[in-house]
């Protein structure tokens, strides 16, 4: 199955990137530069992808655009730590014990979201941090957002969970250089290829 795994990886990622490249990504990254120059990072400059397939964004010096950037960053951290926080939080049972909710039903309440909502960021963040680690990390760094992860969850059904976590590294490689709707539709045509016996149950 490992074989498998890494020849319908290799296919994909091979099929995104090779649209406009050769090889890859580029080797050299910009951001350092960006750094350097005293820029913000996008995280989606010049990133070597064919059009289609990436944003091409120039160094961002607005200090509006910087601001935004900076506030997009701080909102992905903040979204790893909420997931972790409503984890410890379930896991304690804190929100029945002392307020006489479900983790889902106390942050409904204390939030405003609906009660559907509510259960689906928690069972969300549930997966993320206990089933993908990697996943989450990456989030905490920035280099996926909550959109990323949603999307991942949605392909990584229990049949395929396990083979998925371990090409998260691959994937959040993806992210950092593919246009969101071409990383969405990579991750779905792995999960397919993955998923050979589909929903069926001979019982």
């Amino acid at each position: 199955m490992e074989r498998i795994l890494e020849h319908v990886l290799q296919r994909e990622l091979t099929f995104v990137y090779s649209r406009g490249m050769a090889g890859g990504p580029n080797t050299h990254d910009n951001r350092d530069d960006n750094r350097r120059d005293g820029v913000a990072d996008s995280g989606l400059v010049d990133s070597g992808l064919p059009e289609r397939a990436r944003l091409r964004l120039a160094p961002v010096t607005d200090p509006v655009l910087v601001e935004l950037v900076e506030w997009e960053t701080e909102r992905r951290r903040l979204d790893a730590r909420r997931a972790e926080l409503l984890v410890a939080a379930d896991r304690s049972k804190v929100c029945d014990l002392e307020h006489g909710h479900t983790t889902a039903g106390w942050v409904a309440a204390t939030s405003k979201l609906g009660s559907g909502p509510s259960r689906v960021l928690v069972r969300t963040s549930r997966r993320l941090v206990v089933e993908f680690p990697d996943l989450h990390a990456a989030l905490a760094r920035g280099d996926i957002a909550w959109h990323h992860v949603e999307v991942f969850l949605r392909a990584a059904n229990p049949r395929i969970a396990g083979l998925l976590a371990q090409v998260v590294p691959e994937l959040v490689d993806l992210a950092t250089v593919a246009t969101f709707d071409d990383w969405a539709r990579a991750v779905r045509r792995i999960a397919e290829r993955l998923d050979v016996d589909g929903g069926y149950d001979p019982a």
